[in-house]
């Protein structure tokens, strides 16, 4: 009985990948003079972004929301991980060649591949499309909404255009993720309404009391938790870096594989950056956490200098070749820099400051 279920189940999955597939092949056909755009949109989903550009970009001009922006993007992230290593999704450029499917028809697929095709983790949910749709959901509720109200003075009419926007930017990263065939259409849907339904859930918990004891813990569980499925995972007979070898196997070019696309990368990503983002709210001073009333001229090089700091550090190569030095080094390197990030616009304030100062004095 088990045996058929299993089967049953499996031939299920195959119809579901192989209708994704008929869909993957018109979207790169009818996509394909828009290449350009469709790998800058995969990159803007990019779940790296939501620490490197989203989170500053949030902090700079209000700090309570980068704080927001930081924790849905961490955990959204790591709920998105642990759901890959139980879920076992596959990719569409290695299950094509996996599957006998099509061997089993006496037919063939040929999916192109784009040097950001090659992700290592398994596929479902999509981790761009969940990520993105949370962080986004964020940004949208407390900058865009009341910025279209500004300006269109209509509450209705602001909403529907803001969510309008949204839902337009969600389905071309959807779309995006597929062109590539890095997922099939129902991971990067799937993946999208846990983003949102997470982000909805979580959007008006008070972030503003939690201590750097609280940030330390919650940093440590996220790791071990994962660590210890990881474990419970392979405790089943389950291969926990099944998805590393068949990207290895059939990505078309071995550079396009990079160990910062694993699952334990993304996890590391995320436990470091909420205790970046602890140590870094123990520094700064209470006084001008959320400071509002900070002009353009002080924002403006806060951010600058956040997007410089972080948009650099991508250029910094981490050995890949030693996986232990790699995820040590990543992990310190984002501590530092979301401690950075939230000192860098009160260290520019208190400048400020004493040049005020300095020039009341003569």
């Amino acid at each position: 009985m088990q045996c058929a279920e299993y089967f049953g189940t499996k031939m299920t999955m195959d119809f579901i990948h192989a209708q994704g597939v008929n869909l993957i092949l018109e979207i790169q056909q009818e996509m394909k003079h828009h290449e350009g755009f469709m790998l800058l949109m995969s990159h803007f989903g990019n779940p790296k972004n939501a620490f490197l550009l989203y989170f500053p970009l949030a902090w700079c001009l209000r700090q309570s929301t980068g704080v927001k922006v930081l924790w849905i993007a961490s955990l959204s992230e790591w709920i998105n991980a642990i759901l890959k290593w139980f879920l076992h999704g596959e990719r569409p450029y290695w299950w094509i060649h996996e599957s006998k499917w099509y061997q089993e028809r006496s037919r063939s697929a040929e999916l192109d591949q784009f040097h950001l095709t090659c992700e290592t983790g398994p596929g479902s949910p999509s981790g761009h499309a969940m990520v993105t749709s949370a962080v986004l959901f964020v940004l949208f509720k407390d900058f865009i909404e009341p910025l279209m109200y500004k300006g269109l003075k209509s509450r209705s009419l602001s909403n529907m255009v803001s969510w309008l926007v949204f839902a337009v930017v969600l389905l071309l990263v959807c779309l995006s993720r597929c062109f590539i065939a890095a997922h099939f259409p129902h991971q990067v849907v799937s993946g999208t309404f846990i983003g949102i339904l997470l982000a909805h859930t979580s959007y008006r918990v008070n972030l503003d009391s939690v201590s750097l004891g609280m940030y330390s813990l919650t940093s440590a569980v996220l790791l071990f938790f994962a660590i210890f499925t990881y474990f419970v995972v392979k405790f089943f007979g389950v291969d926990p870096m099944w998805s590393l070898d068949l990207a290895q196997k059939w990505c078309l070019k071995k550079d396009w594989i990079h160990l910062d696309t694993t699952l334990f990368a993304s996890i590391i990503r995320d436990a470091s950056c909420i205790l970046g983002l602890g140590l870094g709210l123990a520094v700064v001073p209470k006084s001008i956490e959320d400071d509002m009333r900070r002009p353009w001229t002080l924002r403006l090089p806060s951010l600058v200098l956040c997007l410089g700091l972080l948009q650099g550090s991508q250029y910094c190569s981490l050995p890949e070749d030693r996986p232990l030095l790699f995820y040590i080094l990543q992990a310190l390197m984002y501590v530092v820099m979301v401690m950075f990030v939230v000192c860098i616009p009160n260290v520019v304030n208190l400048l400020n400051r004493k040049n005020e100062e300095g020039s009341k004095v003569l």
